[in-house]
């Protein structure tokens, strides 16, 4: 029987300049005298973020006659207070005090369970079964600017199926079949610091009276994935190949264009591809000289994909069939080395192949 609790505490604040600034924090909603609009020189934004989370991970393991089996349990609780001000501007004179861009608070709660068996099958073959349980409660509370608040979760079962066959004294051969799940971040479902995002459409209902929220329309990614590979090695020679086929509903792929912040703006594609296959070998050369290398070659494709960004028609743009941005088409490195004693000397090249910026495959 193992146990874990943990505790990780976070505070931190970053600022950025802007040399003009148009300060209109309530977005979509008309300005007021609390939360005027007003048209900045000179800004410095100052944002603000205090994280506590605390977690609790039991496991059971029991080694029984034909393989081991183990359980495991993990609770999780994750708080976040988010603050944003402009600190320094002209209006055209100073600013008096600090102006208030957004302040509120989310809510994660985690509650996993799984179930692992590694059974003994036959003297070369083991049979790996895994099952897991997965809830995800998300929130958000004490919205100071708009007064907005959410509710949102998540669930899911995922089961894994592995088979591995020791074939000869240095060979095995190895089969995965499995599902997995990973949940939105909380930008994902709707990013509080843009003012220009309006939250109703990202919801399934909408409270007026008490403007809460409920019931995100962000998506879960699912996957479907198979995995089949071999390895055969001896005192002076590895190989290893494997291939692999990963079918994707709603990934989180890059939308194009980038936040407030510099970072890649994502979107739930309606389904991708990716299929690959990777060789790796490791060699021991006369003169005591060690080779190694690696060859992975990828299909990414984006299935169905229609990125909506504006209304209407005219604001679609369809990149079903495009190759998915950031995955290169393949990779391949190799290494020689030879140590001298004290001193280890290598020699390595690398190859990256083609990689789209965006999904346009342009």
């Amino acid at each position: 029987v193992k146990t874990t609790l943990y505790a990780i505490l976070g505070d931190g604040a970053f600022r950025q300049y802007s040399a003009d600034y148009s300060y209109d924090p309530l977005g979509n909603d008309p300005p007021s005298a609390a939360w005027p609009e007003l048209q900045l020189t000179d800004v410095w934004r100052k944002r603000e973020i205090t994280n506590r989370q605390y977690g609790w991970v039991p496991s059971l393991q029991w080694q029984h006659a034909r393989g081991r089996l183990t359980a495991g349990l993990e609770l999780l609780r994750h708080t976040g207070h988010h603050q944003g001000f402009i600190v320094d501007g002209l209006d055209p004179q100073p600013i008096a005090a600090d102006l208030v861009l957004y302040d509120y608070r989310n809510r994660k709660r985690t509650a996993g369970l799984f179930v692992r068996e590694s059974w003994q099958a036959a003297e070369r073959l083991t049979v790996d079964l895994e099952l897991q349980a997965t809830h995800h409660a998300y929130a958000m509370r004490d919205d100071q600017v708009r007064g907005y608040s959410w509710d949102s979760g998540y669930g899911w079962v995922t089961p894994r199926l592995g088979l591995s066959w020791r074939a000869a004294e240095h060979a095995r051969l190895y089969l995965s079949l499995s599902t997995a799940r990973s949940e939105p971040t909380f930008s994902n479902v709707w990013d509080p610091q843009d003012p220009s995002a309006n939250p109703l459409p990202l919801f399934a209902s909408f409270d007026q009276a008490t403007r809460h929220l409920e019931d995100a329309q962000a998506r879960p990614e699912r996957l479907r994935a198979a995995e089949l590979g071999g390895s055969w090695g001896n005192a002076r020679l590895q190989l290893k190949a494997n291939a692999y086929w990963m079918d994707f509903r709603d990934e989180l792929v890059f939308a194009g264009g980038l936040d407030d912040d510099g970072l890649p703006i994502t979107d739930n594609a309606a389904r991708s591809l990716h299929r690959g296959l990777e060789l790796e070998l490791a060699a021991q050369l006369p003169g005591q000289v060690r080779l190694s290398g690696h060859l992975a070659v990828s299909d990414d494709v984006l299935k169905d994909y229609v990125l909506q960004y504006a209304p209407g028609p005219e604001g679609t743009v369809d990149y079903s069939g495009n190759r998915i941005a950031l995955f290169p088409e393949r990779q391949a490195r190799l290494r020689l080395a030879r140590r001298f004693g004290a001193l280890d000397l290598s020699f390595g090249l690398r190859h990256v192949g083609r990689i789209y910026l965006d999904n346009s495959q342009n």
